[in-house]
């Protein structure tokens, strides 16, 4: 696929609005003591996040409708290394990919999927946008919001990233329209503790993991890999996924139906259960020799689409327009910096 940088696009009947996640560095080093204080126990207590994990989807014939050309921008490389303790045993999956931490309105530490994106600044995350605004619930946005690239076992091998801001199309953050229900988020630079229980400043999103490329109005049946933090069981109650690594799956997209307000939906043949894998990236065009590819999806349910009593389906929005002017607006932002 040609990585090419489309003139910056804009979608003026859905614009993006701007959430403060963590506006001062005072504020994000309370959120990453809140994370990584006593041995990291709100980290490890974190349970996943249960806000739409199950749609009813049907397979549809009809198109998603291209709102312009189709367009994509590039992935990047990082420029660390291995991460301290990095999952042995998936070594060949993206670094980019990871965990989305934060509490809920229950007060409980929850977490979803998200993905590092590929961006001058170094800063940018994407997972769904009922992992960042807290849709069922009286807050504005979640609370103590940080992103762990590499999540495993309770390991952090690049350290943890406080949100800085949340970037969401209107349609959704104002109508909860689910056609958009996708968040890019600035984050400040890493942090992680040492055996002294100090906080200490690792580097930006970016420079540890690299980040993705980002692919919109494309046409569909494409193989996408998907990659994410399943955990849970299917309907019929048969235990699934621990959550506690990063699954992978592979299929081809097509288009849904679902009973939300939604008309632009596409979903792949997948075994991820809603729970865990809320915010997982769907990448286009996927070399695992770079472990880079193209954002082109993001799960915001999972769909028992033959009512067999097993999850088959992770669905998506379908990205356009205004899915890049969201992510223009997220890179376009001001830099951020380390928290102490």
């Amino acid at each position: 696929m040609a990585s090419t940088l489309a003139a910056t696009p804009a979608n003026a009947d859905n614009p993006p609005m701007t959430f403060d996640l963590a506006a001062t560095t005072t504020r994000a080093q309370q959120i990453a003591g809140y994370w990584l204080g006593n041995a990291k126990a709100n980290l490890l207590a974190a349970t996943p996040y249960e806000h739409q994990v199950v749609v009813n989807a049907s397979d549809t014939n009809i198109t998603p409708t291209p709102m312009g050309e189709p367009g994509v921008y590039a992935p990047m490389d990082g420029k660390g290394g291995p991460g301290a303790e990095e999952d042995p045993k998936h070594i060949n999956l993206p670094k980019t990919v990871g965990k989305v931490f934060f509490v809920g309105d229950d007060g409980q530490p929850h977490w979803c999927s998200g993905t590092s994106m590929s961006t001058d600044n170094r800063n940018v995350v994407a997972t769904t946008g009922h992992c960042v605004l807290d849709v069922p619930g009286s807050a504005v946005t979640l609370n103590n919001w940080i992103f762990v690239p590499g999540y495993y076992k309770g390991k952090i091998p690049w350290g943890i990233y406080v949100g800085r801001a949340g970037y969401l199309p209107s349609a959704f953050a104002a109508d909860l329209d689910y056609d958009y229900d996708y968040a890019f988020a600035t984050v400040w630079s890493g942090v992680t503790i040492t055996a002294e229980n100090k906080l200490v400043t690792t580097s930006r999103l970016g420079d540890s993991v690299g980040g993705q490329g980002l692919a919109w109005n494309q046409k569909l049946k494409k193989v996408v890999d998907v990659f994410g933090y399943p955990a849970g069981g299917h309907p019929d109650g048969t235990p699934a996924y621990s959550g506690v690594s990063m699954q992978h799956a592979q299929g081809t997209n097509f288009r849904v139906m679902t009973g939300l307000n939604t008309d632009q939906t596409i979903a792949i043949a997948s075994g991820f259960t809603g729970k865990g894998a809320l915010g997982s990236s769907w990448l286009m065009g996927y070399k695992s020799e770079r472990r880079l590819g193209y954002l082109n999806g993001i799960s915001l349910s999972a769909s028992d689409m033959d009512w067999n009593g097993k999850f088959d389906a992770a669905v998506s929005p379908y990205f356009d327009g205004t899915t890049v002017g969201t992510f223009w607006k997220a890179r376009s932002a001001d830099p951020t910096g380390p928290i102490l």
